[in-house]
């Protein structure tokens, strides 16, 4: 009786640490893919450069680099990506198709993963820089107004605006365990020029 009960503890301990092991390998993979990821747009983003047209990162790709997101005072650099579907946001940021693209009259809105990309809205503050660059290499600079924390089920994204301006949007809280959510924290960003005195 007593080997059966070890044999069972060791059945289960097994179990345990193969799933433990599974969970960990697919955290893992998810930040591999967000980075590698960003490293292939980073080149195919150098080509739109040169070319002034949109250059998918890989030739399966169903999206490209419309531009690059760059908060200095945090360290971030990243590609945005065209279209804001779960596989582009695997990748990186993401522009929801229908909104006004950065740095034209209204709001523009990017999406990205709390736990990856768009972890760092976390840190942002009011008044903080934030700037977009896009194909042209034309830089737009926007300043955070404000941030909120939005149910999607009751509440709407604010779209208009009289000036380009930005919305940042990710999942709500950060380093939940449970995927998804009706949360968003939302980071509101204007034009810089309607700060200047």
């Amino acid at each position: 009786m007593r080997w059966l009960r070890s044999r069972t503890a060791t059945a289960i301990l097994c179990v345990v640490l193969g799933v433990a092991v599974w969970e960990f390998g697919s955290g893992a993979y998810i930040y591999a893919k967000a980075q590698v990821g960003q490293w292939l747009i980073a080149r195919a983003w150098e080509t739109s450069l040169q070319t002034h047209k949109p250059v998918k990162p890989w030739t399966w790709a169903d999206t490209f680099p419309i531009g690059r997101l760059v908060v200095k005072e945090l360290g971030v650099d990243q590609y945005v990506l065209s279209g804001a579907s779960g596989r582009t946001l695997a990748f990186g940021p993401g522009h929801y198709a229908g909104t006004v693209s950065p740095g034209k009259k209204g709001r523009a809105v990017i999406a990205g993963h709390r736990d990856t990309h768009f972890l760092f809205l976390k840190n942002v503050h009011v008044g903080q820089a934030i700037a977009f660059q896009d194909r042209t290499e034309t830089w737009q600079h926007f300043v955070v107004e404000h941030m909120v924390v939005m149910d999607v089920n009751n509440e709407q994204l604010l779209l208009e605006a009289e000036m380009p301006a930005l919305a940042l949007v990710t999942c709500y809280p950060f380093h939940s365990i449970v995927p998804g959510g009706p949360l968003r924290y939302i980071v509101y960003a204007t034009q810089r020029d309607r700060f200047a005195s």
